[in-house]
């Protein structure tokens, strides 16, 4: 799984390799026509060619802008949450990133958690038709999430004595200082949810009004 960063680069190159296509196409067909050698196509032959032309220019020029648009429906900042998060690392394992204000786990790099909003974290196991998975339920002060975790990334050996999940737990944790590790809290969630909710609207009404910081960038007032 890539992130939101590493598509935008390869869906940026893969729209201008379009872009070059339809132009070459849009190109070619206007020379046929402007020299005269439109006897030698069909019109069925010069349509194809006009409307592949085109539809290659349109679908580069979405590849190039039209995808972030998509990439940001589910989480507007994630952009700059990526930024942020993979520009300041502090800790990095073969499962785990922290930097200075996110954690994320690398199986599913386009889920990051901001430290401090994290509230609660514990793993779930699952069985289907005989094979494993594990959710990691991710409880912040804004949202529940889950991460499929696939045990065939993991050592096997220690993923049956559950080290793995063990320490991956104890060094998110110990990252998040809110977060309650290892089992599931609502009542600890609700409560730290309720806080948050309150200190948000507090900030919120000590805000000052339009028109009063146009005063005081006025200096009047």
């Amino acid at each position: 799984m890539k992130t939101g960063i590493e598509l935008g680069k390869e869906k940026r190159r893969n729209g201008r390799i379009f872009i070059c296509i339809g132009s070459l196409l849009i190109v070619f067909f206007i020379a046929v026509v402007v020299n005269g050698g439109s006897d030698k196509f069909s019109f069925k032959d010069l349509l194809i060619i006009l409307i592949t032309g085109l539809g290659s220019i349109a679908l580069g020029i979405w590849l190039i802008f039209g995808w972030k648009k998509q990439l940001l429906k589910k989480d507007p900042k994630i952009l700059f949450k990526e930024k942020q998060h993979y520009e300041n690392i502090e800790f990095e394992n073969e499962y785990v990133i922290v930097s200075k204000e996110y954690i994320s786990f690398k199986q599913q790099p386009d889920h990051i958690f901001k430290r401090d909003e994290v509230l609660n974290m514990f793993y779930n196991k699952f069985s289907v038709r005989g094979s494993s998975f594990y959710l990691l339920e991710v409880k912040t002060v804004r949202m529940d999430d889950q991460l499929t975790i696939n045990p065939d990334r993991f050592n096997i050996k220690d993923l049956i004595k559950g080290h793995v999940f063990d320490k991956q737990l104890e060094i998110l944790g110990s990252a998040c200082p809110y977060a309650c590790i290892g089992k599931y809290d609502p009542g600890y969630v609700e409560h730290m949810r309720k806080m948050w909710r309150e200190a948000q609207q507090a900030k919120l009404e000590n805000m000052p009004d339009a028109k009063d910081v146009i005063h005081m960038s006025n200096g009047i007032g």
